[in-house]
């Protein structure tokens, strides 16, 4: 095949209705159009890693690749500094920078909000435009575009797991011929946790099983179904073919189930049928392992890093828990911490015989706001503290840190699983 460069997009954020720009500024490096894979994306030659989000590379209806790379920066972190995105592409040993407009752009009736953000960047004739949705759990997300208020589906579409984090992105990038540009456009974002009041605390009820098909050279006679050992009803979402690399292609089948069935330990079996094959594969999947609470651990920063430093670190110990999902958050002063401050390392089977984990985690916090007094705390969920969260604060005051269970209570009808 013949080699075919990437054509590159250093995106900038949409500003707000009122002309500003958001508080945080997210830089999107687009590169798309290329072949063969891969391409390597850095931020002002590898001198910019924090912040950083990788999208995994997607195959367009044409065969040629596309991927991204985003960076999100406090306001107060750019101050005028330049920024741009490294692309180097294997296929044709060429490295090509493309640096960022310093300003936002104006885009319309659009925008930022809580959910996702629009970008738009000049390609000659047409008009890029990326919506990228990110930090939300589960998988499952949909993403469409308006214009004027009109359904515009003609838009290339990727998601994936934000690595170490426990949470998922996607993006979806929409191109607009420039003879048809003028209009107000509009991006939707769908996700089965905008369906629950808005609270600062949300307690998941649905949980998803995948069944994935791969190694197909042609998916068209693909049947995939799921039934439960209780015969109830099922909630399945099965998802379009995607062709591979290697030029077979792959499709996932999800199905949605309760938290307290799984946890029940009932069976639930995915059946796949095709042409290929002389007779259906029988997957069945139950829950296999005990339960174990963790144990929670938070250290102050030490006096010889304060004393060193701006900056200081907080981190936080859990450990002795099965199976091996966790979730790991910090406040302070009672409110969420954005997650750019804090690195989560694991989890990590432990040594010995039983099948045991740990996690750690480290808070950047400022040693001026340590100094004042500022309360700092781990909040730790896991499958074994049922309806409960561990909650571990620390100060500067207080000399060792304060131990206390957050339970949440909710109503029969707030529990109940369709």
């Amino acid at each position: 095949a013949k080699s075919t460069p990437p054509s590159i997009f250093p995106l900038v954020p949409c500003c707000t209705q009122t002309g500003s720009a958001p508080p945080d500024t997210s830089l999107a490096c687009l590169v798309t159009g290329y072949l063969p894979s891969p391409v390597a994306i850095k931020w002002n030659s590898g001198k910019v890693t924090q912040g950083v989000k990788d999208f995994p590379e997607v195959t367009m209806s044409d065969g040629l690749h596309t991927r991204s790379s985003l960076l999100i920066l406090p306001d107060r972190s750019r101050q005028g500094d330049t920024y741009q995105c490294d692309v180097m592409h294997q296929g044709t040993a060429k490295t090509v920078s493309k640096t960022f407009p310093r300003e936002c752009k104006t885009c319309g009736g659009g925008g930022r909000d809580s959910q996702a953000e629009i970008f738009k960047g000049p390609n000659g004739v047409s008009l890029i435009l990326i919506c990228e949705a990110s930090g939300f759990y589960p998988e499952e997300i949909s993403i469409s575009w308006l214009k004027n208020n009109s359904p515009e589906l003609k838009s290339s579409y990727n998601n994936g797991p934000v690595s170490g984090s426990g949470t998922f992105s996607a993006y979806s990038i929409l191109k607009v011929e420039q003879s048809q540009g003028d209009g107000n456009y509009t991006c939707m974002v769908h996700h089965p946790a905008m369906e629950e009041p808005k609270s600062d605390l949300y307690i998941v009820q649905n949980a998803t099983i995948s069944c994935l098909v791969s190694g197909m050279e042609t998916p068209g006679s693909l049947e995939v179904s799921w039934s439960r050992g209780s015969g109830g009803l099922l909630a399945v979402v099965t998802r379009e073919p995607v062709l591979q690399e290697d030029g077979t292609y792959s499709v996932t089948s999800i199905l949605r189930v309760c938290v307290e069935e799984w946890q029940a330990g009932e069976e639930f079996t995915c059946t796949v049928t095709h042409q290929d094959i002389p007779s259906a594969i029988v997957k069945t999947i139950h829950k296999m392992v005990s339960l174990r609470a963790p144990s929670v651990y938070i250290s102050p920063p030490h006096a010889e890093e304060l004393s060193l430093r701006e900056s200081a670190t907080i981190t936080c110990l859990a450990s002795g828990f099965q199976p091996r999902e966790i979730l790991v958050t910090w406040t302070q002063q009672d409110r969420p911490v954005p997650q750019e401050t804090y690195t989560n390392i694991g989890p990590v089977r432990e040594a010995g015989k039983e099948e045991l984990y740990f996690i750690y985690s480290k808070l950047n916090v400022l040693a001026s706001e340590w100094e004042r007094g500022d309360t700092y705390a781990c909040v730790v969920g896991h499958e074994g503290l049922p309806m409960t969260f561990i909650h571990r604060s620390v100060d500067k005051s207080s000399g060792k840190p304060t131990a206390v269970n957050v339970s949440v209570i909710l109503s029969d009808t707030d529990v109940t699983c369709y």
